[in-house]
């Protein structure tokens, strides 16, 4: 796996997430042909940083969908997580339920912000 994937707690566990180009273009597809780049120039107007943790700020201009198959999309290409101290794979059944469960609407949007700069944050997108 590149050195772009990233482990991060998440849920339940702790998930690997990965941005590759299949999931790149698969990302820009779902998301109305929007640049992968624009995305995360969105994603990223809405988050700060405190310390080294990061923090949402309110605004941005990242739709829900975006910031969702982000998510969904990162856990596929990561394919594996530890729940519980055990490995799963985690496919697109496990990446759905979990995107479903821990992200908005049935978690909170400042939840779901934070994980998602953790995840904005570190080197989990794919270098171009």
């Amino acid at each position: 796996m590149p050195d772009t994937a990233v482990t991060l707690a998440f849920g339940d566990g702790d998930y690997r997430f990965w941005l590759g180009l299949p999931q790149v273009v698969e990302l820009e597809r779902k998301c109305g042909d929007k640049a992968v780049f624009a995305m995360y120039d969105a994603m990223g107007a809405g988050l700060g940083i405190d310390g080294t943790a990061p923090v949402y700020l309110g605004g941005g201009s990242a739709m829900v969908t975006e910031i969702r198959e982000t998510i969904r999309r990162g856990l596929l290409g990561g394919k594996t997580g530890m729940v519980d101290g055990a490995e799963i794979e985690v496919g697109p059944q496990t990446a759905r339920e979990l995107v479903e469960s821990y992200v908005f609407p049935n978690r909170r949007w400042s939840r779901v912000c934070t994980s998602l700069g953790r995840f904005y944050t570190q080197r989990s997108w794919a270098s171009a």
